[in-house]
């Protein structure tokens, strides 16, 4: 809980303090930092003894501005704090018997636990001068006063259904800089993190001109109008719960509350705002102080990134020709330098030499870089890529819970049936259109090659026993040449790689997608491409022969001699289920992290060119095992019928009032809307984008089996048969006794030359 004061002189608010005694069931998980903005040297000193007093911890921050600063006081206790959750108090607020046990409940019931970017706001109920003497005195209890509010009685002279008493969580709050301290006196700092933290969040439905700020006559205004009544929902959620706080009278300070400051703040405020819409959150991360100091080198997107930042602490920003002269490793311990934190440290001789340096020094380091699924980046500790320890099994949970067990095979299920990939891919077309396009009989084998490009820094620095570039491709034209006539070898050219590779007897792909051969191969073989990791996702048997990351007998064979290569065709093998599940599930809940990316590409050598990440938008943080941040939150409340929206229902109703069922980004809002779009895409045999929408659906409406029905039949149109199964299968768990269902299932097992005699689940025309 962060109470953050400037001692005044018009009452006393040390005293106050103490008001949170009055809860009398305090957790103990419950812990109170009151950071002191600008008090004279004998007020701090005087607020310093108090807050010892009753147990607080005490900060001080020392400042020459004539006017309190509430969001800088705020950051400072943010960035202070080291609880997982923060809680913004005022002074004069006071509590009820169980309060705080009350918002630790609630974190776990809204879900702030499991989606960062989720928020509380407590409604406030400011009491009269003589309901306050009562409270405190014990004389009137929690219900007695809200019997009188909802009554009309006197006992309360206003209240604020959402108010400035956010619950947070500090690494989200850390990551978009906090509270915006450019307001002045009687600002609007509270609104204006509200503003982004609801509009954020988007939980609610958006209501009507957004951007309006009501200002008198909010607590009883029943339009569905302005940000703040999309704000006063979350408040809603308590306020139906009967959890509020109270807040104690006393004299109002006049020099506060400045007309001209305030008509300032309001241009700030409208001015933030328009940022926040046009670009979201522009302001500068604050460090994590446990963090201590960080050495990175650059600005580039992967680490210097706005979720990441907090967990450097405090930054110094060098390049690496800052070190030509002078030695790295004294610089780090002279400066008290906590930790290194590098890009790919292989990108050139003068990177290599540095990491070099710091890992034989024994200084802790991170490598952040682009990881091998969509959207994922690692963060390690132990070194890059080839070279981690972070891979292998120990890391990897020993079982899967049942959570984890289905999260993973929804994951799965999404990923091989999406086209999403790392690099640029054509459309996806199904493996049985992918096998007709190839003109490869149903009954060949096939072995697929992806080639890597050949200034891969995995290519270049870990080989490992077969040596090199030149020496794979020598490997695989001989494996070509020896493998029996019921072979087929398919190669795919790395599509950043400007050189065309030559296999005699092998067939190249081109630019079809690297998922629908995956979906079609029955083995694969690399060097140590990121493909290795897709292909256990696949669940397809890997050769590597160079050094992997992801090695393990358990879900891959290596072998680097055209001799043990055919041998492990010929005897064959497969991935072990429980491993795959387990290595697959540690990557995505563990150790990966996530964000959407923005690319560009550029010329790097004559034989390839370079992928640039302009930009990432993490939405997902793992450190080595801690969760630090999850945004993807894709779990809305938008039933104008539900009783949330008892006040505005009306509104709602008489204005036929609807959000715009798109979000900025074109993505389906509704469950509706994405099967609209999807049964759109079907009937004008667009199958990949109609099982995407459909699977859309799914997920914003999980308990409506015809949304997985639908989806299945789009995947099954485009040779997807395993996919499609899945998503019947999760039909038939909603509705086990549907005869349809059943039916539908034992045809799409059939073989592909009975499948005349199927009769398809319908999708509609709109």
């Amino acid at each position: 809980m962060l109470i953050t004061i400037r001692v005044a002189s018009h009452y006393d608010m040390l005293e106050r303090l103490r008001f949170r005694a009055l809860d009398t069931k305090m957790p103990a998980s419950v812990n109170f930092l009151v950071i002191d903005e600008g008090s004279s040297l004998e007020d701090a000193e005087r607020l310093k003894v108090a807050c010892a007093e009753v147990g607080f911890d005490y900060v001080r921050h020392s400042t020459a501005k004539d006017l309190f600063c509430l969001a800088g006081a705020r950051n400072i206790g943010a960035s202070l704090a080291k609880s997982q959750y923060i809680m913004f108090e005022d002074v004069d607020l006071f509590p009820y018997p169980g309060f705080y046990q009350d918002i630790l409940d609630e974190i776990r019931i809204q879900g702030l636990d499991k989606h960062s970017n989720r928020f509380l706001t407590v409604p406030c109920l400011y009491l009269s001068e003589q309901a306050t003497q009562a409270a405190l005195a014990g004389t009137v209890s929690k219900g007695e006063i809200l019997h009188d509010h909802l009554t009309g009685g006197p006992l309360v002279d206003f209240a604020l259904p959402a108010s400035s008493v956010l619950v947070i969580n500090r690494m989200f709050y850390l990551s978009i800089g906090g509270s915006n301290d450019q307001f002045k006196g009687w600002g609007l700092e509270d609104l204006e993190l509200a503003y982004r933290l609801t509009r954020d969040n988007n939980r609610f439905i958006s209501p009507k001109d957004h951007q309006w700020l009501i200002e008198g006559g909010y607590a009883h205004n029943p339009t569905y109008r302005g940000w703040r009544a999309q704000f006063r929902m979350h408040g809603e959620l308590l306020a139906r719960k009967s959890i509020y706080i109270f807040h104690a009278n006393h004299p109002r300070d006049t020099t506060w509350r400045n007309p001209d400051l305030h008509r300032a703040n309001k241009a700030i405020f409208k001015s933030s705002n328009e940022s926040f819409d046009a670009k979201g959150h522009t302001l500068p991360s604050l460090p994590d102080a446990k963090r201590g100091r960080s050495l990175i080198f650059g600005r580039g997107t992967f680490a210097y990134n706005p979720a990441l930042l907090p967990l450097w602490g405090d930054l110094e920003v060098k390049g690496y020709q800052d070190f030509q002269e002078r030695d790295i490793v004294e610089h780090v311990r002279a400066n008290g330098i906590n930790r290194v934190i590098f890009t790919n440290p292989y990108a050139n001789e003068t990177r290599l030499a540095t990491y070099d340096k710091v890992r034989e020094a024994g200084i802790p380091f991170y490598v952040v870089e682009r990881g091998a699924l969509t959207d994922s980046m690692f963060i390690d500790d132990t070194g890059f890529c080839c070279e981690s320890t972070r891979y292998r099994r120990e890391h990897w949970p020993a079982e899967l819970d049942e959570g984890r067990l289905i999260r993973i095979n929804d994951y799965i299920s999404t990923e091989t049936s999406s086209g999403s990939a790392l690099e640029k891919q054509g459309e996806r077309i199904g493996a049985r259109a992918a096998l007709q396009k190839l003109g490869i009989p149903p009954q060949k084998k096939i072995l697929f090659v992806p080639f890597q490009s050949r200034s891969d820094t995995t290519v270049n620095h870990f080989a490992g026993p077969i040596g090199s570039f030149d020496n794979f491709v020598e490997l695989v034209r001989e494996i070509t040449a020896k493998l029996p006539a019921d072979w087929v070898v398919l190669f795919k050219k790395h599509p950043l790689s400007s050189v065309q590779e030559t296999v005699p007897g092998a067939i190249d792909i081109g630019t079809m997608h690297i998922k629908d051969v995956l979906e079609l191969t029955d083995y694969v073989l690399l060097m140590n491409s990121g493909v290795g990791v897709l292909s256990i996702l696949f669940d397809r048997p890997c050769i590597y022969t160079a050094q992997a990351f992801y090695a393990d007998d358990a879900l891959n064979r290596g072998a680097f001699k055209a001799d043990d290569v055919l041998s492990l065709l010929r005897e064959g093998f497969t991935i072990d289920q429980d491993s795959r599940l387990r290595f697959l599930s540690y990557l995505i809940e563990d150790f990966y992290s996530f964000g959407k990316f923005t690319v560009s590409e550029k010329a790097y050598t004559d034989k390839a060119t370079l992928s640039i990440t302009d930009r990432i938008d993490y939405y997902r943080v793992n450190l080595l095992g801690e969760r630090i941040l999850d945004t993807k939150d894709q779990d809305r409340i938008t039933d104008p019928n539900a009783p949330i929206y008892d006040l505005y229902r009306e509104w709602i109703r008489s204005n036929k009032y609807s959000e715009q069922e798109t979000t900025p980004l074109g993505e389906p809002r509704s469950a509706e809307e994405a099967a609209r779009h999807a049964r759109r895409a079907f009937h004008t045999k667009e199958y990949q984008v109609a099982a995407r929408m459909f699977d859309l659906a799914s997920s914003i409406q999980p308990n409506r089996g015809t949304h997985y029905r639908a989806a299945a039949e789009a995947l099954f149109a485009m040779g997807n048969r395993d996919i499609a199964l899945s998503r019947l299968e999760k039909a038939r768990l909603l509705a086990p006794n549907n005869k349809a269902i059943q039916r539908r299932i034992r045809e799409m097992k059939r073989s592909s030359w009975l499948q005349f005699l199927s009769k398809p689940f319908p999708i509609a025309k709109d």
